[in-house]
């Protein structure tokens, strides 16, 4: 794959920053996207090894718990799931603040996972947080906030709030047509 090709390069040059991000890369397509957990495992101890060795780097460890983090919530193991996103969440406010959309990104998968172990009220109130600064930081209608929105969409019907379901999903709905192609071109 590119990714791997992008490690291999990376590790010739000694690239190191390179080669971590590579490898947490790897870790989200092999273990989220694909479901392969042998190998985002593999992967995983490989990005955590060379984050340990060099130090520091906070937003490379970021990309890495976001990365695992959507690999345990594929393999059902969910509290860890939480504690991975809540780790980015944190290492990315270290660097960038409480406030950046970057942030914001790693709140709604701490919100997916809450969700998917079906506790809609706390997913509803971090993704609420989520949507309030992809709305500051990049406005009501980028695409990240309306999928925020959305995801808020999806945690008020789950809570039977059907009503404010509704409205936020038409304003959701109303920027996807404003910003996509009707004929998908």
């Amino acid at each position: 794959s590119r990714l791997e090709e992008a490690l291999f390069i990376a590790g010739m040059s000694r690239h190191e920053e390179g080669a971590a991000e590579a490898a947490a890369l790897l870790v989200h397509f092999a273990g989220y996207v694909q479901a392969r957990f042998d190998v985002g495992e593999i992967w995983s101890r490989y990005t955590e090894a060379i984050l340990r060795r060099i130090g520091g780097h906070d937003l490379i460890w970021a990309l890495y718990y976001d990365s695992r983090g959507g690999m345990r919530q594929q393999q059902g193991r969910l509290r860890e799931a939480i504690e991975d996103s809540r780790l980015a969440v944190a290492a990315k406010e270290r660097v960038l603040g409480p406030d950046a959309a970057e942030v914001a990104m790693s709140l709604t998968n701490l919100a997916n996972h809450m969700a998917h172990g079906a506790d809609f009220v706390e997913a509803l109130e971090v993704n609420r947080r989520a949507f309030e600064i992809l709305a500051r930081t990049l406005g009501h209608d980028h695409p990240r906030t309306t999928i925020a929105n959305t995801n808020h969409a999806q945690y008020l019907f789950r809570l039977g709030r059907f009503d404010e379901a509704i409205d936020v999903a038409r304003a959701a709905l109303a920027v996807f047509e404003r910003e996509t192609d009707p004929n998908g071109l």
